[in-house]
């Protein structure tokens, strides 16, 4: 008997198998978080999305910043990282292998604070604060945060990259606030909506 219908054969009883049946294999993703000096991230936490944004597995870098995932889904995924005095970052990985290796730069951060305040010195309270690079840089160094302002018209970040950074407040119905911010920064940034 030919081959060739016995493939076919085959290939009508995988198409006919419900979904859960279809064993699909597994990806493995290898890596290495890194400093900008290339130097390996100690204990980077590593979390994995895939095209729902959803998390799909986890891990810790060793002692040099090396990670491995294994058993991930097949299709898009997205890798994350952040570790001590780094600002979090991600990278699109290619969807195109089952076995995947991707390396994240992460820059080098320290937490941001300022206040939100109206032209007369009152706190704009619920302000929304937008913070984000003064240069748009690409992957893995494309970065902004969002935050709110409290009562008191005081907000704060975790971690935010050391390079210039651009903080805007806006609170509806009032211009827009902006401050620049250099790489050396000295106490918070106070930001002032304009009359």
């Amino acid at each position: 008997m030919p081959r060739t219908p016995v493939v076919v054969c085959a290939v009508g009883l995988l198409a006919a198998a419900p979904a859960q049946d279809v064993l699909w294999p597994d990806v493995a993703l290898f890596g290495r978080v890194v400093s900008v000096g290339h130097d390996g991230v100690p204990a980077a936490e590593v979390w994995v999305t895939d095209a729902r944004a959803e998390v799909v597995a986890r891990t810790v870098a060793d002692g040099d910043g090396y990670y491995q995932l294994r058993r991930l889904p097949v299709g898009p995924l997205r890798v994350h990282a952040r570790g001590d005095g780094k600002v979090e970052g991600s990278a699109a990985v290619a969807a195109l292998a089952v076995v995947r290796e991707a390396t994240l730069v992460l820059e080098d951060g320290a937490p941001l604070a300022g206040t939100v305040r109206s032209a007369d010195g009152t706190a704009a309270a619920g302000a929304d604060v937008l913070v984000r690079g003064e240069l748009e840089l690409g992957e893995p160094f494309a970065w902004w945060a969002e935050t709110k302002a409290d009562a008191d018209g005081a907000w704060s970040l975790p971690m935010a990259p050391l390079r210039p950074l651009l903080v805007r407040a806006f609170v509806p119905g009032r211009e827009l606030g902006e401050v620049r911010i250099g790489p050396g920064r000295n106490g918070p940034v106070a930001v002032v909506l304009p009359a």
